[in-house]
């Protein structure tokens, strides 16, 4: 919050004892776009999407990860929903 890039992706892990894992992810205060990964417990990418600042996401699914990318980041990857991701 309140930076103006992103240098390294940021891992957002979402608790298994939370009833509602839905969640809504924000870039309220935000000065910058940010590309978001969304990230199941088969560690899947289930969605995608860009977030200008002040805009919101609602997730479809539940989820366990959501990772916090560089405006565009994936787009110059290609990253497609279904792939799969790994946490080292």
């Amino acid at each position: 919050m309140f930076e103006n890039d992103i240098k390294n992706p940021i891992l957002f892990i979402v608790p298994q004892n939370i009833l509602y894992k839905k969640l809504i992810i924000h870039s309220f205060f935000m000065r910058i776009p940010i590309d978001i990964m969304v990230v199941n417990n088969k560690l899947e990418i289930i969605d995608k999407t860009s977030l200008k600042p002040w805009h919101y996401y609602k997730a479809n699914e539940e989820i366990s990860y959501f990772i916090e990318l560089e405006y565009g980041y994936l787009n110059r990857h290609n990253i497609e929903i279904n792939d799969k991701i790994k946490i080292i």
